[in-house]
């Protein structure tokens, strides 16, 4: 029988970022595939979500905007 956590629900958002690196002295920008699920932010290095990097942003208390795709 499947409980709750069992079930694995679509995320709510999904695509493509850049986010600015936080390791050593030279903080440069690098391109991370980004996933909006369960109020949860994650990222990944690719599409593959293989397994995220970092632990996440619960983002539940703030206001998403989004701007214009090139």
């Amino acid at each position: 029988m499947e409980n709750s956590s069992d079930i694995v629900a679509p995320p709510v958002l999904t695509g493509w970022m850049r986010k600015q690196g936080r390791k050593g002295l030279i903080k440069n920008w690098k391109r991370r595939y980004f996933v909006l699920k369960y109020g949860k932010l994650t990222y990944y290095e690719n599409e593959a979500k293989q397994f995220p990097l970092g632990d996440g942003l619960k983002v539940s208390n703030y206001s998403l905007v989004i701007f214009g795709c090139r």
